[in-house]
Protein backbone atom coordinates (compact mmCIF):
# COMPACT_ATOMS: atom_id res chain seq x y z
CA UNK A 1 0.00 0.00 0.00
CA UNK A 2 2.88 2.48 0.71
CA UNK A 3 4.59 0.95 -2.58
CA UNK A 4 1.02 2.30 -4.44
CA UNK A 5 1.22 5.48 -2.44
CA UNK A 6 4.47 6.62 -3.59
CA UNK A 7 4.29 5.18 -7.08
CA UNK A 8 1.15 7.05 -7.44
CA UNK A 9 2.91 10.46 -6.18
CA UNK A 10 6.27 9.84 -8.30
CA UNK A 11 4.31 9.03 -11.42
CA UNK A 12 1.61 12.12 -11.18
CA UNK A 13 1.42 14.23 -14.83
CA UNK A 14 2.63 17.70 -13.01
CA UNK A 15 5.90 15.58 -11.38
CA UNK A 16 6.83 13.82 -14.74
CA UNK A 17 6.33 16.90 -16.80
CA UNK A 18 8.67 18.70 -14.08
CA UNK A 19 11.13 16.08 -14.59
CA UNK A 20 14.33 16.83 -16.67
CA UNK A 21 16.60 14.00 -17.89
CA UNK A 22 19.28 16.54 -19.13
CA UNK A 23 19.65 17.87 -15.13
CA UNK A 24 20.05 14.13 -13.95
CA UNK A 25 22.76 13.58 -16.94
CA UNK A 26 24.40 16.99 -16.35
CA UNK A 27 24.98 16.32 -12.83
CA UNK A 28 26.02 12.64 -13.66
CA UNK A 29 28.45 13.62 -16.11
CA UNK A 30 30.13 16.72 -13.91
CA UNK A 31 30.54 13.77 -10.91
CA UNK A 32 31.89 11.82 -13.62
CA UNK A 33 34.70 14.24 -14.51
CA UNK A 34 35.45 15.37 -11.38
CA UNK A 35 36.10 11.39 -10.19
CA UNK A 36 38.94 11.60 -13.39
CA UNK A 37 40.49 14.61 -11.86
CA UNK A 38 40.80 12.75 -8.38
CA UNK A 39 42.33 9.96 -10.12
CA UNK A 40 44.22 12.33 -12.20
CA UNK A 41 43.11 11.05 -15.26
CA UNK A 42 42.73 14.59 -16.97
CA UNK A 43 43.39 18.26 -15.70
CA UNK A 44 41.33 19.79 -13.26
CA UNK A 45 38.12 21.47 -14.63
CA UNK A 46 37.84 25.38 -15.43
CA UNK A 47 34.94 25.54 -13.36
CA UNK A 48 36.83 24.61 -10.26
CA UNK A 49 39.99 26.70 -10.33
CA UNK A 50 38.28 29.62 -11.05
CA UNK A 51 38.77 31.20 -7.95
CA UNK A 52 42.59 30.93 -8.51
CA UNK A 53 42.43 32.63 -11.77
CA UNK A 54 40.77 35.34 -9.95
CA UNK A 55 43.48 35.66 -7.42
CA UNK A 56 45.89 36.26 -10.42
CA UNK A 57 44.95 39.93 -10.38
CA UNK A 58 46.37 39.97 -6.93
CA UNK A 59 49.59 39.08 -7.99
CA UNK A 60 51.95 42.78 -7.53
CA UNK A 61 53.59 41.89 -11.09
CA UNK A 62 50.47 41.10 -12.97
CA UNK A 63 48.68 44.25 -10.96
CA UNK A 64 50.88 46.75 -12.24
CA UNK A 65 50.95 44.82 -15.95
CA UNK A 66 47.23 45.83 -16.00
CA UNK A 67 48.20 49.33 -15.01
CA UNK A 68 50.72 49.96 -17.34
CA UNK A 69 48.45 48.58 -20.24
CA UNK A 70 45.24 50.57 -19.27
CA UNK A 71 47.90 53.92 -19.06
CA UNK A 72 49.01 52.82 -22.72
CA UNK A 73 45.53 52.56 -23.68
CA UNK A 74 44.23 55.90 -22.58
CA UNK A 75 46.78 57.61 -23.96
CA UNK A 76 46.35 56.19 -27.68
CA UNK A 77 42.70 57.02 -27.36
CA UNK A 78 43.57 60.72 -25.83
CA UNK A 79 45.78 60.81 -28.48
CA UNK A 80 43.30 59.65 -31.56
CA UNK A 81 40.60 62.25 -30.07
CA UNK A 82 43.24 65.11 -31.05
CA UNK A 83 44.19 64.37 -34.40
CA UNK A 84 40.45 64.91 -34.99
CA UNK A 85 39.00 68.17 -35.20
CA UNK A 86 35.40 68.70 -33.75
CA UNK A 87 33.70 69.22 -36.82
CA UNK A 88 35.81 66.77 -39.06
CA UNK A 89 34.86 63.46 -39.99
CA UNK A 90 37.79 61.08 -41.16
CA UNK A 91 38.17 57.03 -41.57
CA UNK A 92 40.05 55.49 -40.47
CA UNK A 93 43.10 55.82 -43.25
CA UNK A 94 43.17 59.20 -43.23
CA UNK A 95 43.63 59.23 -38.78
CA UNK A 96 46.79 56.62 -39.25
CA UNK A 97 48.09 58.98 -42.04
CA UNK A 98 47.67 61.71 -39.40
CA UNK A 99 49.31 59.85 -36.27
CA UNK A 100 52.16 57.81 -39.02
CA UNK A 101 50.72 54.38 -38.00
CA UNK A 102 49.13 51.71 -39.52
CA UNK A 103 45.29 51.44 -39.95
CA UNK A 104 44.33 47.75 -38.69
CA UNK A 105 46.07 49.25 -35.82
CA UNK A 106 44.25 51.75 -35.29
CA UNK A 107 40.46 49.89 -35.97
CA UNK A 108 39.96 48.47 -32.04
CA UNK A 109 40.80 51.62 -30.71
CA UNK A 110 38.30 53.38 -32.65
CA UNK A 111 35.44 50.95 -32.26
CA UNK A 112 36.47 51.31 -28.54
CA UNK A 113 35.59 55.18 -28.47
CA UNK A 114 32.65 54.40 -30.28
CA UNK A 115 31.24 52.02 -28.28
CA UNK A 116 32.38 54.66 -25.70
CA UNK A 117 30.73 57.43 -27.18
CA UNK A 118 33.46 59.27 -27.65
CA UNK A 119 33.12 58.60 -31.35
CA UNK A 120 29.88 58.38 -34.09
CA UNK A 121 30.36 56.03 -36.46
CA UNK A 122 29.01 56.88 -40.09
CA UNK A 123 28.67 54.23 -43.01
CA UNK A 124 29.97 55.70 -46.09
CA UNK A 125 30.72 53.78 -49.52
CA UNK A 126 33.99 53.91 -50.78
CA UNK A 127 35.59 52.51 -54.30
CA UNK A 128 35.02 49.06 -53.72
CA UNK A 129 33.58 48.36 -50.14
CA UNK A 130 32.12 50.00 -47.36
CA UNK A 131 34.08 52.09 -45.16
CA UNK A 132 33.56 53.78 -41.52
CA UNK A 133 33.98 57.70 -41.19
CA UNK A 134 34.46 59.09 -37.68
CA UNK A 135 33.18 61.91 -35.78
CA UNK A 136 33.77 63.22 -32.33
CA UNK A 137 30.37 63.55 -30.48
CA UNK A 138 31.16 65.79 -27.98
CA UNK A 139 31.92 63.64 -24.95
CA UNK A 140 35.28 64.98 -23.14
CA UNK A 141 37.94 61.82 -22.26
CA UNK A 142 38.95 61.97 -19.28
Amino acid sequence: MIRDKVMKEIFTPSKLDAFNHEDVLREKMLAFERAQVKKKLRPPLPVDVRIAARNVRLIPQAAERDRVAKAERAEMLREILDVIKDIEVLNASEIAERMDCNAHRLANYLAMLNKQGYLHKIETKGDRKIVYAYIKTGKVFE
